[in-house]
């Protein structure tokens, strides 16, 4: 058993006795300040944490907390009962003193007042926010963990992510979504434990007034005098440390949110990847965006047939065109309709298309149907291949070269004295502009240092490569 759950067990064993036994009025001081200040505590904790998920067991230690303030209202109610005029807590005697002095009647009933203030700002402002938005936080996480899952399983497959990578952030998005629960039902219960102490204060109150008036002999006033300042200000004691509770809810959802936008540098080694939910950076090379009703395409669990269709279409335009298609990052985007897809080079729109996805009907209908993958690989593929110079940069180029240095080092050698790497770059861009094949870089090359030393004009050497790849095509003919 962990140390957490020890102490955990022992917290709740330990409270049992507190709500049997009557308290002695020195233990209900110490139980009243370890009360608050250990709520400060957490709310100073919660503040200072970069990493709400580190912090995972603050909701459990939210229930600890709430049971104990329970049973410390219920220990003061009923010691102040017991003693009434003769109760000797301090904390609670020091704070009853604001209302009561010598203007009496008039200082408990300002008081009185201005404790039902403060539980109207409590109930209205606090508490019912911080169940709302911890209620709404985890509804969200719970409608959004199928399609980030999915997302995940789209850029392993895709190659953007390790396998480490991909078991990490899955761990941690479970992690996110059990603490946004727990979290839900800690503010749930807190605002149980809020009417409670109304509840156990006003009981409190009417008790006091009765036992005062009815057992002792004493003037309603006088009763009144006696029992409405302790109630309240063991009450407000109680309530204080909820206040902090509250907040630090709050502050931990904020945080949660705030580390959701912001990728981790430290668990990532490629610090240009954005996450499922931030969109595409420009850095992107090549990107799909999926409506809602597309993402089962590129999940694993149902076979992720366009992962598939996309392997064989990097492959079949690799022999058509002698370029390597970078890998693709796929992002699921509420911004599209349900069956809408969208694909972008470097961060801007290329095309975009919407999927019938009633295939049943339109069968019916007499209609040819294609399955989506298809569809969308086969348009895919018109596109990138229409943008293919975009794929072929200067890097892309040097790779090129440095491949072809291994083979043909003295060819090599001769076409950089007379070509620059970007003018190389240019010919291979406008073959590639005219969907012609730049597979025969051998011959690419022997043509260009060919009419290298008569001419640098990108355009005439880029007609003259034309006709060379013709003529060697038609020779194999």
């Amino acid at each position: 058993m962990k140390s957490k759950e020890i102490i955990l067990a022992a917290s709740v064993i330990g409270a049992i006795p507190l709500m049997v036994f009557p308290l002695p009025a020195a233990l209900l001081d110490c139980l009243l300040a370890i009360n608050l200040l250990f709520a400060f505590f957490i709310l100073l904790k919660t503040l200072r944490t970069k990493n709400p998920l580190n912090f995972s067991f603050f909701p459990t230690i939210l229930l600890v907390l709430s049971v104990y303030n329970l049973i410390i209202l219920l220990s003061s109610a009923r010691l102040i009962l017991t003693k009434g005029a003769a109760f000797d807590g301090r904390l609670i005697l020091f704070a009853a003193s604001f209302m009561s002095d010598s203007n009496g009647i008039v200082t408990m009933v300002v008081g009185f007042v201005t404790y039902l203030i403060f539980l109207v700002l409590l109930a209205i402002t606090v508490f019912k926010g911080t169940s709302r938005i911890s209620e709404a936080a985890a509804r969200f996480i719970l409608n959004c963990l199928p399609s980030k899952q999915m997302t995940i399983d789209a850029e392993y497959t895709s190659g953007a992510i390790t396998e480490e990578e991909s078991l990490s952030r899955k761990c941690d998005l479970q992690r996110e979504t059990d603490l946004y629960g727990a979290l839900d039902g800690a503010a749930k219960f807190i605002s149980g434990n809020f009417k409670a102490g109304i509840c156990i204060t006003g009981v409190s109150i009417i008790g006091g007034i009765l036992i005062g008036t009815k057992l002792h002999g004493e003037e309603i006033v006088t009763s009144a005098g006696i029992y409405v300042p302790l109630s309240i200000a063991a009450g407000f004691l109680v309530l204080l440390p909820v206040l902090f509770e509250s907040i630090s809810i709050l502050n931990i959802v904020s945080r949660l949110k705030s580390a959701r936008s912001e990728p981790d540098i430290n668990t990532r080694k490629n610090p240009k990847q954005v996450t499922p939910t931030q969109p595409v950076s420009p850095t992107d090379l090549l990107s799909l965006e999926l409506g809602f009703d597309l993402i089962p395409l590129v999940d694993r669990d149902k076979g992720a047939e366009f992962l598939d269709r996309f392997q064989v279409m990097r492959r079949q335009i690799a022999l058509d065109l002698g370029i390597i298609v970078p890998r693709i990052r796929i992002i699921d985007s509420m911004l599209l309709e349900p069956s809408e897809y969208c694909l972008k080079i470097r961060g801007v729109d290329v095309c975009r298309g919407n999927i019938c996805m009633r295939r049943d009907e339109a069968e019916r209908a007499g209609y040819t149907v294609v399955d989506p993958p298809s569809i969308i690989a086969n348009h895919l593929s018109e596109v990138i291949k229409q943008y293919a110079p975009e794929f072929l940069g200067r890097q892309e180029v040097q790779q090129i070269i440095d491949v072809m240095h291994k083979d043909c080092p003295v060819l090599v050698d001769k076409v950089r004295e007379c070509f620059t790497t970007g003018q190389i770059q240019k010919v291979l861009q406008k073959l590639l502009k005219e969907q012609i094949s730049i597979r025969n870089m051998g011959k690419i090359m022997e043509t260009m240092i060919e009419h290298g030393s008569t001419t640098q004009d990108i355009l005439f050497i880029t007609e003259k490569v034309k006709q060379a790849l013709n003529n060697n095509t038609d020779e194999k003919d």
